[in-house]
Order: structure tokens, then sequence, then C-alpha cells
């Protein structure tokens, strides 16, 4: 089953620059790699008991063009496994500054999931499954079917498998420690539930983002349709634990990084589109969803590698 997707790039903090293209859906690569900005690891958190999915394999260790970066700080906050940390503590950030956020952070806590120093909570209002991806700095893809990256982001809400709530959420968080860089959201309405006779009005499901970075937070609004669209989210977050100079360096590097990899992704995935040797076509593309994960140029070749929808 192929789905052409129209890709809304959307800028987030630090103004990544918005494109547009057609895509095929896919939805099967999982991938480690090497951070942009390495923080000390906390003891990691127990993984919750996942829904048995289909098969994949790790990608190989990423090498990303050498930056010089001021050294990161680390957080004053361990991670912790507590049901929610406590909002006067330093580095989680307090509830939500609007109507909006407070109601989207509490679908989450009833769904059992958490807050954390950065998090992408996605809100709907129908029973359709809509799906929250996130492409950590490292390039490692946090998903249903990868609930947990290696630098602890973690995807603790999944709902609407088979229509079960007409208040869903999604959530994915790193509770501390968040890792400096880049940030992708992938949003994707997989599936209708809706009855039959519904449909017309159900194929398109408006969505609330809720988008927290640090202490700054803001709700993004927009819509995604079956078949045809995916929303992409770009953000760059840099920890405020370190200098405002050192971070504005920092947060200008990480954009010259980005546009550098853009320029170096989209012959790569040329080459690709005209190869005509199956094999070699699929080496291209996993190459350059390996090397360059956060460019448009790496989302439209991860959803061209099969070419076909994979879920559950």
């Amino acid at each position: 089953m192929i789905f052409i997707l129209a890709l809304i790039a959307v800028g987030g903090q630090g103004g990544l620059a918005p494109l547009e293209f057609s895509v095929t859906e896919s939805r099967h690569v999982a991938l480690e790699s090497t951070p942009e900005f390495s923080l000390p690891t906390p003891t990691p958190e127990p993984v919750p008991p996942e829904r048995p999915v289909a098969d994949f394999n790790f990608a190989n260790q990423i090498e990303l063009p050498p930056m010089a970066i001021p050294p990161v700080a680390v957080s004053s906050v361990g991670d912790t496994d507590s049901a929610d940390a406590a909002a006067d503590q330093p580095g989680i950030p307090a509830l939500g500054v609007s109507a909006t956020a407070e109601r989207i952070l509490t679908r989450v806590s009833s769904a059992g999931g958490k807050r954390g120093e950065v998090q992408f909570a996605l809100a709907w209002k129908n029973v359709n499954d809509v799906d929250l991806h996130v492409i950590a700095p490292s390039g490692e893809h946090i998903s249903h079917m990868h609930r947990r990256s290696k630098c602890l982001g973690m995807l603790d809400v999944d709902m609407n498998v088979h229509g079960e709530s007409s208040e869903p959420v999604e959530n994915i968080r790193w509770i501390t420690h968040a890792p400096a860089g880049r940030y992708t959201v992938l949003i994707h309405l997989f599936r209708i539930h809706s009855p039959r006779d519904e449909r017309r009005t159900q194929h398109r499901s408006p969505f609330e983002l809720l988008v927290q970075l640090g202490s700054e937070q803001h709700v993004e609004s927009a819509a995604v349709a079956a078949g045809d669209q995916i929303a992409v989210f770009r953000y760059i977050y840099v920890p405020e634990s370190i200098p405002a100079p050192q971070r504005e360096l920092l947060r200008g590097q990480i954009e010259e990084l980005h546009l550098r990899e853009e320029q170096m992704a989209a012959p790569l995935l040329d080459q690709a589109r005209h190869s005509l040797n199956q094999v070699v076509r699929q080496r291209l593309l996993t190459e350059l969803v390996q090397r360059y994960p956060h460019t448009d140029a790496a989302i439209e070749a991860l959803q061209m590698i099969d070419g076909e929808v994979h879920k559950r």
C-alpha cells in the first residue's frame, strides 16, 4: 500500500528553512548513531513493555562533520523514574503557559506519560491513529517501533492503535539531560478508525503539538490527512546551563551544519532516484538516512526505502 505524502516543513527554534516536496511513507527504519553533542549519560529508567512489531536492524554509527563546539554542561537534575517531576525543580519546566498547553499536559499525565526538559506531546480530537515520531540529535528515530533512544528520549504514550479514544495524545520526552542539537518531529495520519459513514469528515485530523525546549514552551497547530500529508517540524535545542554567548555560538554552528548537510544530501537522493539497480538504490537511500538524518532528502529517502507503510 503506497501513500504519497506532501511534506510540510515548519521552522522551529533556530530558524531552519522550510522546504516542500512529495514523498512515499515508510515506517520501519530506526537508527542509532553518534550524538551531535555529548552529555554524560544518567542511569537509564526502565523501558515499558512494547507491543510486538516487525523486526528491524539498527544502522551503523554516524560520523558527522567535525565542529568546534564549546563544552556542554550537565543539567542540575538527574533523570528520575518518579511519576512526574516537581514543577519547581531546576531543569523541569512548570506547567503550561496557556490553557491549551495545560490541557495537553493533563492528557499526557492521565495516559501515564511524563513531562520533560525536552518534550513533544501530540493531541488531536478524533479516533484516528495519528503517529508521532522524533528524530533525536543523534539521528536515532523514536517512534512506536523504537520507543527509547540511547540518549534516553522515550515514547511513553502511544494511543489509538485501535481507535480507542476520542481525546488521544502521544508523548515523547527527555526528562532531563536532553542532548543539544536538532530535533525533527514527524506527524502522520496512519489510519482512519471512524465509521464508514463518517470518513468523509474524518479523513483530515487537525492536531496540536506541545513543544517544550527547556523553559521555552509553545503549541503548534496544523492538520494531517490520510494518504497524502505528513507534517514536519524542526527545532534546535541548546541547554540553558550553557552561558548565553556560547549558546548563541552553538546554535549558529548547528544551523550551519544543517545547511551543509542539506547541500550534501541532495545529490545522494538524486543519484538514488536515477539508479536502475534496486540493490544500489537501496544502499544509497540507506546511506543517506544514516549520514544526514535531519535533512529533507533523508526524510524522503526514509519513506522510499521500501515504498510501503509498515506498522504493527
